[in-house]
């Protein structure tokens, strides 16, 4: 990540990245359109009569569902370590060694991880890691594939950032326990 992207970045609360613009509309039409179907044919079956307007809104409920997490898949999460950049470093190493992910990029600033899912070898979130003085920078979104990708993913995203912010937490308290007075 260049120094300009790290800092508007940081000076945003949004990770600048590329977006796969087509690999999200595809997931979000594929999503949207298995939940328009599914819940069409649900009301079918017992008629709709009077019942439009809950059909309206469980056919709209997905997709926008699936916009909001598109819309705020980048939003950076800040944990304030009160440590300089270099510490940050060492400190994000040893939680994401502890966690088992595997380090892709690691620079003075920026580290990326991949956290594979247990289940979906591949379709696995890919953490990166902004640093600066006195604070970590989060994001965690997860990956997908050149034909696709679903613009949420069930909560594994949170779950695995506040994995990682435990992990943050306990790795400072640690290293540098609280003074005693």
């Amino acid at each position: 990540m260049r120094r300009t992207d790290l800092a508007t970045s940081i000076k945003t609360g949004v990770l600048v990245h590329k977006r796969d613009w087509a690999g999200d509309l595809v997931g979000l039409i594929q999503v949207s359109g298995l939940w328009i179907i599914s819940s069409f044919l649900l009301f079918q079956q017992g008629g709709m009569g009077t019942k439009w307007p809950l059909y309206f809104l469980v056919a709209c409920s997905m997709p926008a569902y699936a916009v909001y997490c598109l819309r705020h898949e980048n939003d950076l999460t800040v944990i304030k370590s009160g440590l300089g950049a270099t510490e940050n470093q060492r400190l994000v190493e040893l939680a994401i060694q502890k966690l088992g992910w595997q380090i892709i990029s690691n620079t003075r600033y920026c580290i990326t991880a991949g956290a594979n899912n247990k289940w979906w070898r591949g379709a696995g979130q890919t953490l990166t890691v902004l640093l600066d003085q006195d604070n970590i920078y989060l994001n965690v979104v997860h990956g997908g594939t050149v034909k696709a990708r679903l613009p949420f993913y069930f909560g594994s995203n949170q779950r695995k950032l506040k994995r990682l912010i435990a992990t943050i937490n306990m790795m400072q308290l640690l290293h540098n326990p609280m003074p005693t007075t």
